[in-house]
């Protein structure tokens, strides 16, 4: 196998009328079944290029197999893991096509729609880009649903990115001229660059948007939407955003920017909510509430809903508490719960949630305040003044503890009483 960062020998010697850039990682069986789909289209001259995040697996060989397969053909490997950002950007920069487009690597162009972007290019000198529609395949339901960002085709000048922020959500990645790109635009691992790239492209000529669906995006498995769970994914979301407003300083009246934050505002909040469903695709429920919180600020989610979400999952939300603590304790021979109401179901919970549980005890409240205090164990009680009696009998201040009550306050999103069953 080849080193990380070797370059496959690169085929083919013309320049293509479009290059198709692949960032990928970590996913050669995929990157294999969208290289084949690549490889049937036979009515376009298109180089492809592929930039791999140090996967350090068989992607290597995967893509030597497509070598002599296209017009024109380069791979690379990343010397360390550098980020889907930087990697876009990297595979951007190998592109030798007169026009270029990212793709990622689950993704199935649709090339009639690339064709119609770049006649469209080719007949108007002052377009430097074109943004398409999409479809999303679930391959669970078989369903396909078509997004697209327009009804009809429209293009923006260089003085209407406002209206072209004001009409569009996020378009990603277009059909953009390949020079331009390269000479004046960039993405960075600080934010995920799509408004930031519009604002760059516009300083060199307009930008069109059309109907048609340029790929279909399969829901594969890791989905990188899996991490709109994480506070980084949202951090990148809104800086974009913020990037765009920056570059209109010229631009904007102080009416305007009085209204950045709110601007910026209605087009994140809406991503507090898909990251609270993507919580509850990995089940993680500390993080279906910090989402649902972060939304409830600004008042799109009902008070009512939360109630509800609160008493269906608050015994799952300590039960993650608790499991987050003790992973703090290195070599824990047993965890010793107090026999109750509430503190029996945690007990279950914590098992299912969590493979590497240590070895439990549950004993009655005054076998568990009787029980001696081993460094190799966490004590976990029904109320604090369990583990208070402990403390006055043994006379030890014993920091691997929690109790279960003490840990609802902590978790609870209202102050609706729960009454437990």
């Amino acid at each position: 196998m080849k080193k990380q960062n070797e370059t496959l020998q690169e085929s083919g010697s013309e320049q293509p009328l479009l290059s198709i850039c692949i960032p990928t990682y970590k996913r050669p069986q995929i990157l294999k079944e969208t290289l084949e789909h690549l490889a049937e289209i036979d009515d376009l001259e298109m180089e492809v290029v592929i930039f791999d995040d140090y996967s350090e697996d068989e992607t290597v060989t995967v893509a030597e197999a497509f070598r002599d397969r296209f017009l024109k053909f380069r791979f690379h490997c990343q010397a360390k893991n550098c980020g889907t950002m930087i990697n876009t950007q990297a595979a951007m920069s190998l592109a030798s096509g007169k026009y270029s487009y990212t793709l990622s690597d689950d993704d199935r162009v649709i090339p009639a729609t690339l064709k119609k972007a770049i006649v469209i290019m080719e007949g108007d000198e002052s377009i430097v880009a074109v943004y398409c529609g999409h479809q999303e395949w679930n391959l669970k339901t078989d369903r396909i649903t078509d997004h697209k960002l327009v009804g009809k085709k429209i293009v923006y000048g260089p003085f209407e990115k406002i209206s072209m922020f004001e009409q569009h959500v996020l378009p990603y990645f277009p059909v953009v001229r390949t020079e331009i790109f390269q000479r004046y635009c960039f993405y960075d691992e600080l934010t995920f660059g799509f408004w930031r790239l519009i604002a760059q492209l516009f300083e060199h000529g307009s930008i069109a948007i059309i109907p048609e669906l340029v790929y279909t995006h399969v829901h594969t498995e890791p989905r990188y939407e899996h991490n709109l769970t994480e506070a980084w994914y949202h951090e990148k979301h809104r800086s974009d955003f913020e990037l765009f407003f920056a570059s209109l300083n010229r631009d904007v009246t102080k009416e305007m920017r009085a209204n950045v934050a709110q601007f910026v505002s209605s087009r994140s909040i809406d991503v507090y909510m898909q990251g609270y469903r993507f919580a509850r695709v990995k089940n993680d429920y500390l993080t279906q509430r910090h989402y649902l919180l972060k939304a409830s600020a600004y008042g799109i989610v009902a008070r009512e809903a939360i109630i509800e979400w609160e008493f269906a999952n608050i015994l799952y939300l300590v039960s993650e508490k608790i499991i987050e603590s003790i992973k703090w304790f290195d070599n824990l021979e047993y965890l010793v719960f107090e026999k109750g109401l509430v503190s029996s179901k945690v007990r279950e919970l914590m098992a299912d949630l969590y493979e590497e549980l240590p070895p439990v005890l549950e004993l009655e409240r005054n076998a568990f305040i009787e029980r001696e205090n081993s460094q190799g164990e966490f004590y976990i009680a029904e109320h604090y003044e369990t583990l208070e009696q402990r403390k006055t009998l043994h006379k030890v201040f014993q920091p691997r503890q929690a109790s279960v009550h003490d840990v609802i306050s902590t978790v609870k999103l209202t102050n609706t009483p729960i009454v437990f069953p």
